[in-house]
């Protein structure tokens, strides 16, 4: 992040899910995946001490995207890391995508550079994550199509984005690491070694 090299950064991690709220269901639920990846990363960013570690909520709870907007805006942090999974009827889905702001976004660089960033931590010879932007085409007030482009495609769509980025006046990231539907995905990362 520009300007932060002598000082700790300030990080916010969000699990999407939690408390009530499973988010996806499949082998294992997206909500009990977040938490403890949010629980695992906020212990090592922290043993680190490059990083203050805040989270939009404690683990066991839910919030509302507007109520986690709220927090961070209140909190300032230098950017947020949003941890989800995601799910498909089709088991055999797999893989990790990691989404910037879109390239109208003014935090749209540093976001990209963030997600650029945990994507080739992840890369291995069985592991390649993508980084994508995400687009919402709306159809009327109930219904909408989800597009996703390559980050090389800075195309502006003039469409809208996740809510959280387009809400949030910091950089935000947000990593689906796993389908809760792929028994590879989750035998690899839902785990301790993870």
């Amino acid at each position: 992040i520009a300007g932060c090299a002598d000082k700790k950064r300030v990080i916010e991690i969000d699990a999407a899910f939690g408390g009530d709220n499973n988010g996806y269901e499949g082998i294992i639920n997206e909500a009990d995946f977040t938490e403890a990846v949010v629980e695992k990363l906020s212990a090592l960013l922290t043993e680190d001490g490059h990083f203050d570690v805040l989270l939009t909520h404690e683990a066991g709870t839910s919030a509302t995207v507007a109520q986690r907007v709220e927090k961070i805006q209140a909190d300032k942090p230098d950017f947020v890391l949003s941890i989800h999974a995601t799910g498909t009827p089709d088991a055999s889905k797999s893989g990790q995508v990691v989404y910037a702001d879109i390239p109208t976004a003014e935090t749209h660089d540093e976001s990209l550079k963030i997600a650029q960033n945990i994507a080739d931590a992840f890369t291995s010879d069985t592991w390649t994550p993508q980084v994508h932007y995400l687009y919402y085409t709306p159809f009327d007030d109930d219904s909408y199509q989800i597009s996703e482009v390559g980050s090389d495609d800075t195309t502006d769509y003039k469409l809208e984005t996740w809510d959280m980025m387009e809400q949030c006046d910091v950089p935000v990231v947000i990593s689906n690491q796993i389908y809760v539907t792929n028994q590879s995905d989750i035998d690899t990362w839902a785990n301790d070694a993870g």
